[in-house]
């Protein structure tokens, strides 16, 4: 997936450990009352630590195409391969989304654009059927007819002709009231199965939205997008390259590459050429702070030869 790092295999571990233990937070959940099989949660216990190790993997900056690779990570837990996650700010009782800040949607062998183009244009909108109970301020999980989805105004997470939905959503955490991550998946699991899942489901949001809050900060405040192009020259630099390297192996001047290398500190509010790498491998927090580019230390373009 490019550009990672910053998330341990012990939190992951953790994270999953707990699993089995994990209410469903506030949430009317389909699961209530229900007693499935351990062997179904664990089947799904499994599988949610496999993803969980993607997740960690995701990009630690805030790349164009972030949320759409998340939605692709996730995806494999429902039988319809289909899922959505999207950094968004909802109203206090959780029913109205009032700003999309960021949408990814994986549909396989499909054109997703779209249907991200749409929830992107979401203000005021009610995303949930009347009548379910959620608690933004702590993570959730819940089970929802893909028909009451389709009647609501954000009939786009249902991704088209899934007939189930599992829903879930966890906070971004300090200082960041009122923004959550969401995630959906599509399935026709029966009953059972989708019980089963949801703990692990709920498990895979927290992940996300500690993973998001690493690459995107804050979305309180414009997020700085990086290019594609951007994550290229990036990923370069990782490895070692200098600019001229850089530069013949893409194909463009290294007056070109520097352009990139200067936007890349400003986005990421990098000070030198260790702290960009550190920032983009999620050691180090890419928001807050006062930004300061290539220019501000006096870098010439010979430096980064």
């Amino acid at each position: 997936m490019g550009i990672s790092g910053g998330m341990s295999s012990s939190s992951v571990d953790a994270a999953m450990r707990g699993v089995r233990a994990t209410p469903l937070g506030g949430v009317a959940s389909a699961s209530a009352g229900t007693g499935f099989a351990d062997d179904g949660v664990d089947r799904y216990v499994s599988q949610g630590v496999e993803l969980a190790m993607q997740v960690a993997q995701l990009p630690a900056i805030p790349t164009a195409s972030w949320c759409r690779e998340a939605a692709k990570v996730i995806s494999p837990i429902g039988d319809y391969q289909r899922a959505l996650v999207a950094v968004a700010r909802t109203s206090h009782d959780g029913m109205l989304i009032e700003e999309v800040v960021s949408v990814g949607v994986h549909v396989p062998g499909g054109h997703a654009e779209h249907m991200e183009e749409a929830l992107l244009r979401l203000r005021r909108a009610a995303w949930l059927p009347p009548h379910t109970a959620v608690d933004m301020t702590r993570s959730w999980a819940t089970t929802i007819d893909g028909d009451a989805m389709r009647r609501t105004q954000a009939a786009g997470w249902n991704m088209s002709i899934s007939p189930f939905l599992i829903i879930a959503a966890a906070p971004f955490g300090e200082a960041c009231d009122g923004y959550a991550l969401i995630l959906a998946i599509g399935t026709s699991d029966s009953g059972s199965a989708r019980s089963a899942m949801l703990p692990t489901v709920k498990a895979l949001a927290n992940l996300l939205a500690k993973r998001a809050r690493v690459a995107l900060g804050c979305p309180d405040k414009p997020i700085r997008w990086i290019s594609p192009r951007e994550q290229q020259v990036l990923e370069l630099l990782i490895e070692g390259m200098s600019v001229k390297e850089i530069g013949e192996t893409l194909g463009r001047s290294p007056h070109t590459i520097t352009d990139h290398l200067k936007s890349l500190h400003r986005k990421l509010e990098a000070n030198s050429r260790g702290e960009l790498v550190s920032k983009a491998l999620g050691r180090h927090s890419s928001r807050g702070g006062a930004a300061r580019t290539l220019a501000d230390e006096g870098m010439s373009h010979e430096k980064w030869q």
